[in-house]
């Protein structure tokens, strides 16, 4: 998956997360949600169906989603309280989703990729199914999600690529967009920040190229 900055195109949200700490002040209680297997990723969609959602805790013990909107004075110290049942996440930026691949539907990520033919949003079909434009419930999707935004690369910061697998996120990569093309930005030189943390500086990494 690729990220870049939000327009007005199927908003996404980049948080900054901490393990152990709760949401305890200094926030407005949005809404709540229990759910077998919560996880980051369902916690985070959840979030995102409010335009209102800047922060949100969740846990893995008790099953549960919890979603704020920060108040006036919010503070990452002050605000967040230690419990280890519990993780917090903090909007920092906004994103807008250009591709989704889907995995074991025997179409070629890389043809779609590359085909300008091809753009779910432009406008986005009635019937497109609302689990390829998430993170989570990969099973309810059955095709790839390109954006026309591939096609008018322009502006563009920064370049977040998502690997996800049963609705975790296991591999992250933050590349430099500035300057680049929907192809050139994939490359080694341009990682900014990798849960890979020595992929930016490893000389025995065979090129990065989108192409493969």
């Amino acid at each position: 998956m690729a990220f870049l900055e939000c327009n007005d195109q199927c908003r996404q949200t980049k948080f900054r997360g901490t393990s152990g700490r709760k949401v305890v002040s200094a926030a407005d209680h949005l809404s709540s949600m229990s759910r077998s297997g919560m996880s980051n990723i369902i916690c985070a969609a959840y979030c995102r169906r409010n335009i209102n959602c800047d922060l949100y805790h969740y846990s893995t013990v008790h099953n549960v989603c919890e979603t704020f909107k920060k108040t006036s004075g919010f503070n990452v110290i002050d605000d967040l309280t230690a419990d280890p049942n519990w993780s917090s996440w903090i909007e920092i930026g906004t994103w807008t989703l250009v591709f989704r691949s889907q995995s074991r539907i025997g179409v070629s990520t890389y043809e779609t990729w590359i085909d300008s033919a091809h753009q779910d949003d432009n406008p986005y079909p009635s019937d497109f199914p609302a689990a390829c434009l998430g993170l989570s419930l990969y099973d309810n999707c059955d095709r790839h999600f390109r954006s026309r935004v591939l096609d008018n690369w322009v502006n563009i910061k920064e370049v977040y690529f998502s690997l996800v697998k049963d609705d975790v996120e296991v591999v992250r990569i933050l590349f430099d967009g500035q300057g680049t093309d929907r192809m050139s930005w994939f490359s080694q030189s341009r990682i900014l920040d990798s849960s890979w943390s020595e992929l930016a500086t490893d000389a025995k990494l065979e090129p990065v190229m989108i192409s493969g």
